[in-house]
């Protein structure tokens, strides 16, 4: 393998394989660099999603590395914000609800994102946090 990686996606195909495919499938769908993805489009969300192992999570994920507000609704961030609001909530849900806590903020949901993340990386390393 050209990337020396040989991590797997939750699928179990090897991530450089998912990187190659991602990134044809985004050519076709007219990205050629990051400032493409300044304005994502459906189609934009489709190409990424269409790969086998990509999902939702990563997209956001991707889109908040290119610096374009987004959270990245993982394992942590929806039980910090289940904590939160005492009721489990989907991905999408808590996505919602730390989007408007960072407006309500005044803070980036970038930065929110990745303070709940750092917070709840902490507590889980250091307390067996569930």
């Amino acid at each position: 393998m050209i990337t020396g990686n040989h991590q797997r996606l939750s699928g179990g195909s090897p991530k450089a394989v998912a990187i190659v495919a991602v990134a044809r499938r985004l050519t076709a769908a007219g990205v050629h660099r990051a400032a493409d993805l300044r304005e994502p489009t459906d189609l934009h969300k489709h190409a990424y999603l269409s790969v086998p192992g990509l999902g939702t999570v990563t997209w956001a994920y991707f889109l908040m590395l290119l610096g374009i507000p987004d959270v990245k609704a993982d394992v942590w961030i929806n039980r910090f914000v289940a904590r939160a609001v005492r009721a489990g909530l989907s991905a999408a849900a808590s996505q919602v609800l730390v989007k408007s806590a960072a407006d309500r903020l005044g803070v980036s949901s970038i930065e929110l994102d990745h303070a709940i993340w750092d917070h709840m990386r902490r507590a889980e390393g250091s307390s067996g946090f569930r």
